[in-house]
């Protein structure tokens, strides 16, 4: 399903935000995660482009009941049944997801969306049978012309299927490992596929591990509020960077990609050339975790050894720097497709520069 990518950045609002909500937690009962996070997801938000419009705008006189064929056939409003075969308003679920935003020939996936899709969830339940699921899907579809009617019945598809299997993981787990984000991050990754994952629940995941994060530097017994204060710190300068999109701030790769920027530093080397293979360090580690199939998985990872072991011979070679990221680059093209270097860039997290 293709969409309008909307990049990870961390506001210097929403760290404020998040760091208020520590400060709060310190000072008096601790909130939960999701209290925490509510105001700083909000603030992550951007609504200042223009160019986008609403799904709802394309579906004026365009509802299409099912036909005999189970396919969905051109109708106009009035003609519609105004419910599905099992009982269910049309007009609920295309209130909802009619204000999902379209930017080009693709849905944005934003908080907008995430909220959208949940109102959708919770309107419709979670006991709808698979044949349900599939007529209201078609109806979809069929609502809007292409490829917003494919893309929009896919979310709408794949979002259900995986609330429905967090439903089920939830009520099998212990309480005490409810709030745990990496279960649930790997469950959405299988539902949904990396790069909708990322899109939907990146935020919301990194800002979870920084809250856990968190609440251990302050529970640990001999750690003076100096060094309570300079290891957040630390943390705040992983969440800005995008680290803790990744994964958990203790993930071998997220180490070994800080401590590669640490050796070139001591090496001498400039900010913009570490800076260059820091980003590439962080966008092919995030596309590999974007890849659920398997086989696909396999395959990346070898071309990326293989990769990374010329960039080091590279990097040996007694080259000035801007002849070094040329010749990187230019190899990273040959192992990687123009597809998998995009979606390396589109997991990129950029530093806020108002931090």
């Amino acid at each position: 399903m293709k969409t309008t990518y909307q990049p990870i950045l961390l506001t210097g609002l929403a760290l404020a935000s998040l760091a208020a909500g520590i400060l709060f937690w310190q000072q008096s009962a601790q909130p939960t995660p999701a209290q925490v996070m509510h105001t700083a997801t909000e603030a992550m938000e951007n609504k200042a482009d223009t160019k986008r419009v609403r799904l709802a705008s394309l579906m004026q006189g365009q509802i299409n009941p099912i036909g005999q064929a189970g396919q969905p056939t051109r109708a106009t409003a009035s003609e519609a049944s105004e419910f599905t075969s099992f009982g269910f308003s049309l007009s609920r679920i295309y209130q909802a997801i009619g204000e999902i935003e379209i930017e080009g020939d693709a849905l944005v996936i934003d908080n907008n969306a995430k909220y959208l899709l949940e109102q959708s969830v919770v309107q419709l339940g979670l006991d709808l049978s698979d044949d349900n699921l599939k007529e209201l899907t078609a109806l979809l579809v069929g609502t809007l012309p292409e490829p917003f009617g494919a893309q929009a019945g896919s979310l709408l598809s794949n979002f259900y299927d995986y609330k429905r299997a967090e439903k089920q993981y939830l009520s099998a787990a212990p309480k005490a490992d409810e709030l745990q984000v990496e279960p649930l991050a790997q469950l959405r990754r299988q539902h949904l596929g990396g790069e909708l994952a990322n899109q939907l629940y990146g935020n919301e995941e990194a800002l979870v591990r920084f809250y856990a994060k968190a609440q251990q530097i302050h529970q640990q017994p001999d750690t003076n509020q100096q060094q309570m204060a300079q290891q957040t710190d630390r943390l705040k300068e992983d969440l800005a960077a995008g680290y803790l999109h990744l994964g958990a701030p203790d993930n071998p790769g997220i180490v070994y990609i800080k401590n590669q920027a640490y050796t070139l530093r001591e090496q001498g080397a400039s900010d913009s050339f570490i800076n260059h293979l820091h980003d590439q360090n962080i966008t092919f580690f995030a596309a590999q975790k974007a890849i659920t199939n398997a086989n696909k998985k396999k395959d990346f990872q070898q071309r990326l050894a293989r990769f990374n072991k010329d960039k080091r011979a590279i990097l040996k070679a007694g080259l000035v720097e801007q002849d070094k990221l040329e010749q990187i680059d230019q190899i990273a093209q040959t192992y990687f497709s123009a597809r998998e270097l995009d979606l390396a860039r589109h997991y990129k997290a950029q530093p806020d520069p108002n931090l």
